[in-house]
């Protein structure tokens, strides 16, 4: 390379992947466009919560969420639109497919966030909102509002 006036490494939504350890503060975990790429753990939930995406997210911000800890008796609610398909168990052990399109947020039920349950967005503004995907250990975990 010969000749570079300067050279950015974030663009804004962020290029390297981290690892975030999730902590609730007033019962909120809120990710930044910066943040993009990123994996966040999720810990025990102490009260109803919520997860704050990006207000202004740029295309192709991207985000892992994982249980770092079983969810306790409280929903976690996501704000967007979102569109997808997640995938949670079921009373006799079989999955279930649960179609996640169109709404204003997603919500995994309170105290169905177990240990290794994820979900995943990406943003597409010219696409209609965030992208969803997702596998939870149990019945009834995700749905919409």
């Amino acid at each position: 390379i010969t000749a570079v006036d300067s050279i950015s490494v974030d663009s804004g939504a962020g290029t390297f992947k981290n690892i975030i350890v999730g902590a609730f503060s007033s019962n909120d975990i809120a990710v930044t466009n910066a943040q993009s790429g990123s994996l966040v753990t999720i810990p025990t939930t102490g009260a109803n919560s919520t997860i704050t995406l990006p207000s202004s997210p740029v295309d192709g911000a991207n985000y892992k969420f994982v249980c770092e800890a079983d969810s306790g008796a409280h929903t976690i609610t996501v704000a967007g639109e979102f569109e997808g398909i997640v995938v949670d168990g079921s009373a006799d052990n079989d999955a279930s497919v649960v179609q996640i399109d169109g709404t204003s947020s997603f919500v995994v039920a309170a105290s169905k966030f177990k240990i290794g349950d994820f979900f995943e967005v990406v943003y597409s503004g010219s696409a209609g909102g965030y992208k969803i995907n997702g596998v939870f250990k149990t019945d009834g975990a995700a749905s919409a509002s």
